[in-house]
C-alpha cells in the first residue's frame, strides 16, 4: 500500500536514501523546467501573433498606398486630358451637332473623324477600356467603345 492510513503521507520506507534524493532532485529540477517551458511557449505564441499582425498591418498599408496612388494617377490623367486643346475643341465642335442632329448625323461624324484617332490612341496608350466626353447636360456625347452607355444621360 502506498499510503499510510494514519497520517496520509507517502510511504518511502522501502526506498534507499539515494533513490529518495534522486526523486527529490528530479522534482526540484522538473518543476522549474516545466514552468520555463510553459512560459517560453506562451511568449513565443504571443511573439508570433504580434509579428503576424505587424505583417498584416504592413501589407494593408502597402495596398492602401497602391490603391490611393492608382486613383491619384487616374485623376491626374483626367485633369491633363480635360485641359487638352484637342478635347476642348472636340467638346466645343461636337456638342452642337450631337444636341441638334443626334450622334448619327453627318456633321457629328465629320467632327468625330477629326479627333477620333487622338482619343483612341490616348485610351490605348494609357490602358483605358473606354473614354467618355460628357456635356454639361450630362449627355455622353462621345465614347471610344460606343457601347450601350453611349448617347445616354447620366442624370
Amino acid at each position: 500500500m502506498l499510503f499510510n492510513n494514519n497520517s496520509n503521507n507517502i510511504e518511502t520506507e522501502g526506498l534507499s536514501l539515494s533513490a529518495k534524493l534522486i526523486i527529490i532532485f528530479l522534482l526540484i529540477g522538473l518543476i522549474p523546467l516545466i514552468t520555463v517551458g510553459f512560459l517560453s511557449v506562451n511568449n513565443a505564441q504571443n511573439g508570433f501573433r504580434e509579428e503576424s499582425f505587424a505583417k498584416l498591418k504592413a501589407v494593408k498599408e502597402i495596398k492602401s498606398n497602391q490603391i490611393t496612388s492608382f486613383f491619384e494617377e487616374r485623376m491626374a490623367d483626367v485633369n491633363v486630358l480635360s485641359e487638352s486643346l484637342n478635347v476642348k475643341n472636340t467638346m466645343a465642335e461636337l456638342n452642337q451637332p450631337y444636341m441638334n442632329e443626334g450622334p448619327n448625323s453627318n456633321s457629328y461624324n465629320q467632327v468625330i473623324n477629326q479627333y477620333d484617332t487622338y482619343l483612341e490612341t490616348y485610351t490605348e496608350e494609357y490602358g483605358y477600356y473606354d473614354l467618355f466626353l460628357i456635356n454639361l447636360e450630362g449627355e455622353i456625347i462621345y465614347s471610344v467603345a460606343r457601347e450601350k452607355d453611349f448617347a445616354t444621360n447620366l442624370e
